[in-house]
């Protein structure tokens, strides 16, 4: 017999009076860390007549673990991991796995921990991926976990009854295909920052078709690393050919500059922005998407500033 199972009613009742106790005070913490779900906390166990939903007689946590996934796959999102209790739950898991392997006695505190940590991160994630973690309003972080759109409440009592834990949250992000093509991006970026980035080039290196340089080589890489330009393997990559002012041209446009197919100053000046830098400017626009309500009705107006185009 496991050392969970004697002490099931000890953490039922000690999660009540946790509860109970601390949705009189202003905050709610748990092992030092806010929880941000005060006003949806106490609703859902109270439905739930405090039993716990993370906490599995078969000692496996696979609903825990699940949403460990989910957290650790938030950096997709432009979101940050840290921010959902993660390196408290990594040290609660790991330290009651531990004491079980061992078959020593498990502190029903540290499972009740363990409990509010993870239904606090699954609200929190929820609101998140579904409101934007910054109100738009007043450009603050919003820690609170609330949204406008859904009852989180019953999106978390369907996600445990199903045991879809990373599905219920993936279902939480905005459905629009510009997201969905910032997230491509934002992957696509991380893994050049990741591998070095990509070389800069000096400033005054004014280039226009038809010139011979040496150093052309170097925005030729830098093109092929951003897919502005395919890698041709040609023999020639110090001329400045009529492929690589298209591939200028194709850069100038993505980044609002003007198409005029030389490497002038401001393209320059763009072309040695960090890839590090552009992956933060993807996540700030992925928060922005999270911004906008899910559906946009039969018909509204999309405006792109930064092409001066708009469709509807």
């Amino acid at each position: 017999m496991g050392a969970i199972e004697p002490m099931a009613g000890e953490v039922k009742e000690r999660l009540r009076v946790r509860i109970e106790t601390e949705r009189q005070t202003a905050t709610f913490t748990c092992r030092d860390e806010l929880l941000c779900g005060i006003a949806i906390l106490p609703q859902f166990y109270k439905r739930r007549d405090f039993n716990p939903v993370w906490i599995q007689t078969d000692k496996s946590f696979i609903l825990a673990h699940s949403l460990m996934q989910a957290i650790h796959s938030a950096r997709q999102e432009g979101l940050r991991p840290m921010d959902y209790h993660m390196s408290n739950l990594e040290w609660l898991l790991k330290e009651i796995s531990r004491r079980r392997s061992r078959d020593e006695a498990v502190d029903p505190e540290m499972l009740v921990d363990l409990e509010l940590l993870l239904t606090d991160a699954f609200l929190l994630l929820g609101s998140h991926l579904l409101a934007g973690r910054v109100n738009p309003e007043t450009i603050h972080t919003k820690w609170q976990a609330f949204n406008p759109e859904a009852d989180l409440v019953n999106v978390l009592l369907t996600a445990i009854d199903t045991k879809q834990i990373e599905g219920a949250l993936a279902s939480l992000g905005p459905p629009h295909p510009g997201y969905h093509a910032l997230k491509k991006a934002l992957r696509h970026y991380r893994k050049i920052e990741a591998s070095g980035g990509w070389p800069p080039l000096r400033a005054g290196l004014h280039w226009q078709r038809g010139a011979h340089d040496a150093r052309i080589s170097i925005l030729r890489r830098r093109l092929e690393l951003s897919g502005d330009l395919n890698p041709s393997g040609s023999r020639y990559d110090y001329i400045y050919d009529g492929t690589l002012e298209s591939a200028v041209r194709r850069f100038q446009y993505r980044h609002g500059l003007e198409v005029n197919g030389k490497t002038d100053d401001r393209t320059l000046q763009a072309l040695n922005v960090p890839a590090g830098r552009r992956a933060r400017q993807i996540e700030l626009n992925l928060e922005r998407w999270r911004w906008i309500p899910h559906e946009l009705g039969q018909r509204y107006i999309l405006v792109n500033i930064a092409e001066g185009m708009f469709s509807y």
